[in-house]
């Protein structure tokens, strides 16, 4: 009944993962993994290997996820059965700038995961404020998503636009929820063994996906005032933009992002405080 599709690069970790399925899953179910050792982008190994799935549920996941309970497809596969079901992960968000951000939206997340932190210590990620079972959200993390193979085949990864290993997921999760409505899973354990690599790599793939979804970005699933909508838009658009100089990235990109910052959000007067503070980077000759 379910497909799962793995992208690996850790023999180990997909060893690993193969005996944690092996124990708890108890429908039928296959494996499909490529070893990724040629370094060829996650949409394209996700697409390719969905092509050749035999079920109609597909759960494309990271090698590093591991499941702690029995059965824990039951729910997931309930939800599916609705037609209106998109995607359905661990962590998401309800809100997405048009800045450039993460699915991480401060007050705006849905989480339900154990994440590895670097002392190598589990913490539980949980928000679900109104305690329910799936929490509808925008955006999705992508170390582990299920859906139907119908949803997949209308909405396959962008392996054009997105050749590496960053965004796929945003991108494929905004794409489905123009039609269907996403959901984080609230009622199933999973542990995700490793953090992200905000890098230079993430960064350009950041500002892909901004650029390919600016005539639809922002989204929300809450109604947001006007006035909290355009001071988070201004604290992501900043952070981002700190995060490029953090990175040393491409000079030209980081003074046309300053740019857009202070047309787009500030006025005049701010405008030019803030433009002299970015001075002091010695960005702008």
């Amino acid at each position: 009944m379910i497909s799962f599709i793995i992208c690996s690069k850790n023999n180990e970790q997909l060893e690993a993962l193969n005996h944690n399925l092996f124990q708890l899953v108890t429908i039928p179910y296959e494996v499909l993994s490529y070893d990724n050792q040629d370094n060829k982008g996650i949409c394209e190994v996700y697409n390719s290997l969905a092509t050749k799935s035999k079920f109609e549920v597909l759960c494309f996941l990271h090698e590093d996820v591991r499941f702690y309970k029995n059965n824990f497809t039951k729910s997931i596969l309930q939800k599916l059965l609705k037609p209106e079901t998109g995607i359905i992960g661990f962590a998401g968000g309800r809100f997405k700038t048009k800045a450039p951000s993460s699915w991480f939206i401060d007050n705006y997340c849905r989480k339900n995961f154990y994440q590895l932190k670097k002392d190598g210590d589990l913490m539980l990620e949980y928000e679900n404020p109104n305690n329910e079972t799936f929490s509808q959200v925008v955006t999705l993390d992508g170390f582990c998503l299920f859906m139907n193979k119908k949803v997949w085949q209308e909405n396959k990864f962008d392996d054009t636009s997105f050749s590496g290993f960053h965004f796929y997921d945003l991108d494929i999760t905004t794409q489905v929820n123009s039609s269907y409505k996403n959901y984080v899973c609230n009622n199933v354990e999973i542990a995700h063994l490793s953090m992200g690599n905000f890098d230079k790599n993430w960064a350009q793939n950041c500002l892909i996906y901004t650029e390919k979804w600016s005539k639809t970005l922002p989204l929300a699933i809450d109604d947001i005032a006007l006035q909290k909508k355009n001071r988070l838009e201004v604290y992501y658009h900043y952070q981002f933009i700190k995060k490029l100089i953090s990175l040393d990235y491409n000079k030209k990109e980081v003074i046309q992002q300053i740019k857009v910052f202070l047309k787009i959000h500030l006025k005049p007067i701010l405008a030019l405080k803030l433009y002299a503070k970015f001075l002091l980077y010695r960005l702008i000759p």
